[in-house]
């Protein structure tokens, strides 16, 4: 997520920069190839609120299991000083490997009370060996923290054309659900939309009054429901899983105060704005 400001200068309805996988600098990068200004500081991505999570807990230090991409290991890295293991050194492992492996909480390696969290994320190499692996963490420690860095069940994988259905991938909510079941523990915390944590970290991290802040997204489940839960104006554009009709047609604390084709109808408020000032 970033600030208004930093769409000033958005111009092609048709562009999205998902931000999956992706930390706040490759997201900038993406930014700035549309010619808009955002830096890193003013990018939150959930990755960032796992790792912030992890930091307030005082685990520096200490192993994390993760279900995740290079930038989740990174940012729990970076803010949180631990030692993320598994992701992509586990990709191509299967149900074999485990077996090969003698695979039991006894034999974990590392050991499951060395590992202080499990942490879930979107991952395209997901596997029965991660899930496998990661709810034999929980299961072996019940101190260790099970954080999921968010909910969503799907993603555009590809954006709907021409009047027709958006491709969808599975998300990291689905992998998260996944280990939940596998190990019979909820997450202790879930970091992205529409989680009440991420708000608070958000307008705190920011210094934002929910009165004067818009949240735009193109999901009423996550998107919406988190703005209208931190108490934020919201404003649904049609990018992403959602069509209009079914934004419209929502319940009252996923339906948002506007709707729009895309963020570029933000262009003429936002300028317009800017020369009042």
């Amino acid at each position: 997520m970033v600030p208004l400001r930093g769409l000033a200068l958005a111009r092609r309805p048709s562009e999205t920069i998902p931000a999956i996988g992706k930390s706040p600098a490759m997201v900038a990068a993406e930014f700035e190839k549309l010619g808009i200004d955002a830096s890193t500081s003013e990018i939150t991505t959930s990755a960032c609120v796992a790792g912030d999570y992890l930091s307030s807990k005082g685990v520096e230090g200490s192993y994390v299991y993760v279900i995740g991409e290079p930038a989740l290991m990174s940012m729990l890295s970076e803010r949180a000083g631990v030692r993320p293991i598994g992701g992509p050194d586990d990709a191509g492992k299967s149900k074999r490997t485990l077996q090969s492996e003698g695979h039991s909480i006894a034999t974990l390696d590392p050991p499951a009370g060395d590992v202080s969290a499990v942490v879930v994320g979107a991952d395209g190499d997901i596997s029965y060996y991660k899930v496998a692996k990661a709810a034999a963490y929980l299961l072996g420690n019940p101190r260790c923290l099970f954080v999921s860095t968010n909910p969503d069940p799907a993603y555009s994988f590809a954006p709907r054309a021409g009047g027709t259905a958006a491709t969808l991938a599975p998300a990291g909510g689905v992998w998260a659900r996944c280990v939940a079941m596998t190990s019979g523990r909820e997450p202790d915390i879930v970091c992205g939309k529409p989680s009440r944590s991420l708000g608070k970290h958000m307008l705190s991290a920011y210094g934002l009054d929910p009165a004067t802040t818009c949240m735009v997204g193109d999901r009423v489940d996550t998107d919406i429901e988190f703005g209208r839960a931190a108490g934020m104006h919201t404003l649904f554009v049609e990018s992403g899983t959602t069509t209009a009709e079914a934004a419209a047609a929502a319940g009252p604390e996923q339906r948002p105060d506007f709707i729009a084709e895309s963020i570029a109808v933000l262009e003429a408020a936002l300028v317009g704005e800017a020369a009042s000032d």
